[in-house]
């Protein structure tokens, strides 16, 4: 086999190889849904209790901690997604996301925020 057929061939390999994996980095996102309602939800933790080596005993703290539970309604779903303490969405702001497992990845400002459900409703018909 010529030189030059085994550099076509090598370079018609690795275009197709590029092209796999350019189609596996590229995720769909295919629901589409409105922010309808957000609220905060707390989560208390109490720090175990235990002794040092020198007798004197630590922990037993109890602390608070909050994040931010987001209502979207999709047209046939409404789902409630958590994430964060901070607010990242507006209400009545329109997302784009995917859903694996119990995780919904969404879709911001060409990258990809990931947000635990809580809960998953059959939207009522109108």
């Amino acid at each position: 086999m010529s030189p030059l057929l085994r550099r076509i061939g090598a370079l018609l390999l690795c275009s197709i190889m590029a092209s796999v994996v350019i189609a596996e980095e590229k995720k769909d996102y295919p629901e589409s849904g409105k922010i309808i309602g957000t609220r905060l939800t707390e989560h208390p933790r109490t720090t175990p209790v235990y002794t040092d080596p020198y007798g004197k005993t630590w922990g037993g703290v109890h602390i608070r901690g909050e994040s931010r539970v987001y209502k979207v309604e999709t047209d046939t779903r409404i789902y409630e997604i958590e994430g964060g303490s901070k607010s990242v969405f507006e209400l009545d702001e329109v997302v784009r996301f995917r859903i694996e497992k119990d995780k919904a990845y969404v879709l911001r400002r060409d990258k990809e925020q990931k947000f635990r459900i809580v809960s998953v409703e059959q939207r009522p018909r109108s």
